[in-house]
């Protein structure tokens, strides 16, 4: 016949053999987070920077209005985030090149990881048309990495200068920020 067996274990918290806590309950049944929060919003402080084509992008502030860096996984001197632990992470980055009518085919935002440039089938790539006067081109990527402790990530900028786009370009503080996070 049907052999169900049913049990209730009470426990608040679940230890490995060796005494290491890997997960604890609160008092209404919730998993407390073992793991520390991994994650930085920045941004480019309230000034313009020259910018020099296919080099890294100067993240260099904490906004006090939704600005993150939670266990200080940002260097905002380096502009790099060190990873703390082995896993899977989660980056956006931004940055919006200031000027009038300027142009170029096409610009990217490449992740690096450890001084390496990501696989290009994976880079941010944007079609960067004449802007109207006054406007700014925006450049930008999103990726999906897997990552080991300690591995540092920067993001690079760069363009093709066969349009009015000079090699060298003014890059605006508004719009111009980067966020990632451990997914798990």
């Amino acid at each position: 016949g049907d052999r169900t067996m049913t049990s209730i274990i009470k426990v608040d918290q679940i230890q490995t053999a060796a005494g290491t806590s890997v997960m604890s309950f609160d008092s209404s049944g919730n998993v407390v987070q073992q793991q520390p929060v991994i994650g930085f919003q920045v941004n480019r402080g309230a000034a313009y920077y020259d910018h020099s084509n296919n080099t890294i992008v100067q993240y260099n502030a904490v906004d006090s209005n939704g600005g993150l860096n939670i266990n200080g996984c940002w260097d905002t001197s380096t502009y790099k985030f060190t990873a703390p632990r082995n896993g899977t992470y989660q980056f956006y980055a931004q940055a919006m090149i200031g000027g009038t009518d300027e142009y170029t085919r096409s610009a990217n935002m490449n992740l690096v990881i450890n001084g390496s440039a990501i696989n290009s089938l994976f880079v941010g790539r944007n079609h960067a048309a004449a802007p109207q006067s006054g406007s700014y081109l925006r450049v930008s990527g999103t990726w999906l990495v897997q990552l080991n402790g300690n591995d540092l990530v920067n993001f690079n900028m760069g363009w093709e200068t066969d349009g009015t786009i000079d090699a060298v370009e003014a890059i605006h503080y508004h719009g111009t920020y980067a966020y990632g996070y451990l997914i798990g």
